[in-house]
């Protein structure tokens, strides 16, 4: 049932004073509890909408007698009026004072006179108070092993017909030992019997009632993902309300991922039965199948790619470490968020570029001025993001339009990029196939040359081990040749090998590396294949670094795709490069 109608039928149940039992069945953390409370204390104070004058809330969590759980009624019991509030000597002193008749009075004084101080004998001998009262009893799949069902329900049934009570009882009837005892007899004891199953929203709007734009997110991203658990969704909540304030001086859209993330690193670290599994996600990529991983890309690729989850960064798996320890480090996230930041913001760029050359290619009604002034006004606007392919392109849409300012915009670009090595990997574009004319080339050459600090080969390997994630480092370890790697590896200290072998096994325990990064290991695993031919003993410690068993089944995969294309008789359409020409299988 939803929300409403069990509201619904909790309402009628204490509007009307006839003596009866309601029980509320559902999954843990979705609510029962929460609405039990609420509504009872929003009624509280409405006219004839709770019948009777007293009520007690009790959880059988860990009680193992029915002696412990009639004192927990006495202890408990509140007039409706104060229904919600912690019972303590004053809402003890309203039940008294508020006794329906002066009979229960006069049976107080004279058990008091007779036991004193003696507490528990006093609430034992107190029993009498316990009737027509409204009872709640949660928790029942929780209450102590000693305790039985049968025990329980039969207490539920006396303070029915005896006491003339009405008793509500609240349980996960998925966790319950002795089912069927508890079947046969609930049959017997209740007379309204309701399954609490609300809707993964009305799950979300339980769980978070702010309406500020982080606590939106989650619930928003909770829904997606179908988090049906009150206590975890507030859970992942509070972990965002942790890391928000130290994602403040980033873009918003950093925010944004980091919410997303913490919220399914969060329910698979708190339901790992229900969630996929976090070594999964650590290692799933949307764009590449894992071997082995048939089962799970079967049960969750659709909704992770739903979500927009494609693979584990390095920022993500910071964000991991804070949802596992319980807190995140300030250090550690401001390593790598601003990496994604600038892949949002190059995300934005490149929206506004594909515009532009949609305007190129697919508009008759532009005039040649008007667009290429369009594009130098993007280019100066983001001549610090856009990327090596991209100013390729544009330098060679001014040169073909004889538009002298394709030299102003090559300068400007080297000189706001001369601190960053990747602005300048003409290798990693040709790789990819396109033509860089040779006097781009030439001067994107001599500024990647001129950039500081100036390292030697080995200096620019060793320096993999401790900034292997460092772009200045690996853009420019990326152009080394197969031959500089071969060279170090026979020639430097044992020390100086393992520390590089070290950051190729970061490398290859890491997702989202980037193309830079690719390049390093295939080198090196070439490098490596050429050291394992001198030797058995030399094959045998080459193999153990696992870079030449990734280019095998790198070529492998290669080899495979090859086969399967030639195999295929139906001609391919035309592709479009980065401009959106036209270009030729």
């Amino acid at each position: 049932m939803s929300i409403q109608n069990v509201r619904a039928a909790i309402e009628r149940f204490l509007a009307s004073d006839k003596e009866e039992v309601l029980c509320i069945r559902g999954a843990w953390g979705t609510g029962k509890t929460y609405n039990w409370k609420t509504i009872t204390r929003d009624l509280r104070d409405k006219p004839n909408a709770i019948a009777l004058n007293e009520y007690a809330y009790v959880s059988l969590f860990g009680l193992n007698s029915i002696a412990e759980v009639k004192t927990q009624i006495l202890q408990s019991m509140v007039v409706k009026a104060q229904i919600g509030d912690t019972p303590d000597l004053t809402t003890f002193s309203n039940v008294l004072s508020t006794a329906e008749s002066g009979i229960k009075k006069g049976i107080i004084k004279s058990v008091t006179s007779v036991l004193g101080s003696r507490g528990e004998a006093i609430v034992s001998a107190m029993g009498f108070l316990t009737s027509r009262i409204i009872v709640c009893l949660d928790d029942f799949e929780r209450k102590g092993n000693k305790l039985s069902n049968a025990d329980v329900l039969g207490l539920i049934t006396y303070l029915k017909e005896e006491r003339k009570c009405k008793v509500a009882l609240l349980l996960n009837d998925n966790q319950l030992c002795d089912r069927q005892t508890f079947d046969s007899y609930l049959e017997k004891a209740v007379d309204i019997n309701l399954k609490f199953e609300p809707s993964v929203q009305e799950i979300g709007s339980i769980a978070i009632t702010d309406n500020d734009p982080v606590a939106a997110m989650v619930r928003a991203d909770a829904e997606t993902l179908g988090i049906d658990n009150v206590r975890v969704i507030q859970k992942i909540l509070s972990l965002v309300r942790h890391v928000e304030p130290m994602l403040e001086k980033y873009h918003q859209a950093v925010t944004v991922n980091a919410v997303a993330v913490i919220t399914l690193y969060g329910w698979s670290h708190l339901q790992p039965e229900l969630a996929p599994p976090l070594e999964y996600l650590k290692r799933m990529n949307a764009y590449s199948s894992h071997k082995g991983d048939e089962d799970m890309e079967l049960r969750w690729r659709d909704l992770l790619m739903k979500f927009n989850y494609a693979y584990a960064t390095d920022f993500f798996l910071v964000l991991l470490k804070g949802v596992q320890n319980g807190y995140f480090d300030q250090a550690e996230i401001d390593r790598f968020a601003p990496e994604l930041a600038r892949t949002d913001a190059l995300s934005r760029v490149e929206k506004e570029l594909s515009d532009l050359w949609a305007e190129y290619h697919y508009s008759f009604a532009t005039p040649q001025k008007e667009l290429l002034d369009k594009m130098f006004d993007f280019f100066n606007r983001y001549a610090d993001v856009v990327s090596i392919s991209d100013i390729v392109a544009i330098v060679r849409l001014f040169q073909d339009f004889s538009d002298l300012r394709w030299d102003e915009i090559l300068d400007t670009y080297i000189t706001v990029n001369a601190a960053d090595p990747q602005a300048f990997s003409i290798e990693r574009l040709e790789l990819g196939g396109s033509e860089v004319p040779r006097e781009i080339k030439e001067r994107i050459s001599k500024a990647l040359a001129a950039q500081k600090p100036s390292l030697s080969t080995n200096e620019l390997i060793r320096c993999l081990h401790l900034n292997g994630f460092d772009s200045e480092y690996y853009e420019r370890a990326s152009q080394l040749d197969i031959e500089d790697y071969e060279r170090f590896m026979r020639t430097e200290s044992r020390e100086e090998i393992r520390n590089l072998i070290s950051a190729f096994r970061q490398y290859l325990r890491t997702g989202g590396l980037q193309p830079a990064q690719h390049i390093i290991m295939d080198k090196a695993g070439d490098a490596l294949r050429n050291i394992a031919k001198d030797s058995e003993i030399n094959m045998r410690r080459a193999m153990k670094t696992g870079l030449i068993q990734r280019l095998e089944a790198k070529e492998g995969m290669q080899s495979s795709l090859a086969a399967t294309k030639s195999d295929t008789t139906i001609p391919s359409p035309a592709k479009e490069d980065s401009k959106g020409e036209q270009i030729a299988e």
